[in-house]
């Protein structure tokens, strides 16, 4: 297991209405973007006082765009001109409800898949450290 995260890509065939694309995603997230992906409904924190609890200023919209933008590495969309369209916060908000919902459960399932094939290699060197 490395330290340090390799910047690898998953790339991803999709279709829908409009006809097919792709996606880059990210394999692997590094800390600093798994912390982002956390914090990112945190928009501001108010500490209390002993007597008044904490206020927290929370900021889902921010939260389920930003989640995409850490994972998506890049994808195929150009404007009308043929110009390539970069996968900004902006970008994901023209989509189409439908595409966006797309790359949204692609994604989801995608950081899953990645959740659970960590599970299985961290089981699998507990179990080689285990037998030597």
């Amino acid at each position: 297991m490395a330290r340090f995260v390799t910047p690898n890509v998953d790339r991803i065939e999709l279709t829908d209405d409009d006809g097919q694309f792709w996606i880059d995603v990210k394999h692997e997230l590094t800390i600093g973007e798994v912390k982002s992906i956390q914090l990112s409904p945190l928009k501001a924190l108010q500490a209390g006082d002993g007597e008044t609890p904490m206020k927290y200023d929370i900021d889902l919209d921010r939260a389920v765009f930003n989640k995409i933008l850490v994972w998506l590495a890049d994808w195929s969309f150009v404007d009308a001109k043929g110009n390539k369209i970069k996968p900004t916060a902006a970008a994901l908000r023209s989509l189409s409800e439908k595409t966006y919902g797309l790359i949204e459960q692609t994604v989801d399932d995608h950081a899953a898949d990645q959740v659970k094939e960590k599970h299985v290699q961290s089981v699998e060197e507990r179990l080689k450290r285990i037998s030597a």
